[in-house]
């Protein structure tokens, strides 16, 4: 396994030791992130992050500044070793934002970029109960900044290394994945948001810079 992932290592450094990105105005941007939740302590005992989805399109509007459009996807499972009663299910996490940001390429190689994102998200909580109470709903806007880590593969597509942090408006409550228990957890404890932590990676497509052939044909 070890030598899998030296070699992937070795394979990526030589791609970006030759490459390098020409035209950067346009680019479209996968980004995918393991989500850890934060601030809610009953969040983060009943539920485990799995996936956070964030595709955008991004436009350099000067030298350094850009502007990026999103829709984003992310999900949490209940933890069902953890719940006072037994279910499984989860919360899914639908949105959209815009992104505002600084980039730099540090070298011909190598770029950081720092955004953050503000939008919307509707949260469903959907589990073995509340499909039969009645899927719960919450409607919430969150801030979301970010640091990128950029290197160029060849003259038109990246790989990124992403940490980020949500602050998000999302109050969570047991009754959401349809406890009929608050689990001895308080009411000052419940009012906290549910904030998430994320790391991930993420890969960038340069419009505009044509892939040599070499590339191509690897």
């Amino acid at each position: 396994m070890l030598k899998k992932v030296l070699l992937l290592v070795i394979l990526l450094f030589h791609g970006a030791v030759i490459a390098q990105i020409g035209k950067d105005k346009w680019n479209i941007t996968t980004e995918l992130s393991l989500p850890s939740g934060r601030s809610n302590v009953a969040f983060n005992n009943y539920l485990k992050g799995l996936i956070n989805v964030n595709p955008k399109l991004q436009y350099k509007a000067t030298k350094h500044f850009y502007v990026a459009l999103a829709p984003k996807y992310m999900y949490y499972s209940v933890a069902s070793y953890k719940v006072p009663e037994k279910m499984n299910g989860g919360m899914h996490s639908v949105g959209g934002n815009i992104e505002l940001g600084y980039t730099t390429w540090r070298t011909n190689y190598f770029g950081l970029e720092f955004g953050v994102k503000a939008g919307f998200a509707q949260s469903l909580f959907i589990t073995d109960k509340t499909k039969v109470t009645g899927i719960n709903r919450k409607n919430c806007t969150y801030i979301e900044p970010a640091i990128s880590f950029i290197l160029a593969a060849d003259e038109a597509v990246a790989y990124r290394w992403i940490v980020g942090y949500q602050f998000s408006s999302l109050q969570f409550h047991p009754n959401d994945i349809g406890l009929s228990t608050l689990g001895g957890y308080t009411d000052s404890q419940l009012r906290k948001t549910t904030n998430s932590f994320l790391i991930g990676f993420g890969l960038s497509y340069y419009f505009g810079n044509p892939r040599s052939d070499n590339y191509i044909d690897e």
